[in-house]
């Protein structure tokens, strides 16, 4: 159940962080998604003071990007 928590808690931080028209996340699932070569491509916002967690480096995701997910997947 903690685990939940710290996931939850730190979901809200990126939320309450983010920007308009882009999905803000931990360097973690930034650096995941470039190696999977995602069509959605993270940029590095760089570290940022997140309330509970300290300095983070966090990626930028731009929501607007018009590239396919089914493309992707292989889903024509």
């Amino acid at each position: 159940m903690v685990k939940y928590v710290v996931i939850v808690n730190v979901a809200s931080r990126m939320d309450t962080n983010g920007l308009i028209d882009r999905i803000h996340t931990t360097e973690e699932v930034g650096k995941i998604l470039i190696e999977l070569n995602f069509p959605y491509k993270p940029v590095c916002r760089g570290a940022m003071n997140i309330k509970g967690k300290g300095m983070m480096s966090t990626y930028l995701i731009d929501s607007n990007q018009k590239v396919m997910i089914e493309e992707y997947l292989g889903f024509f």
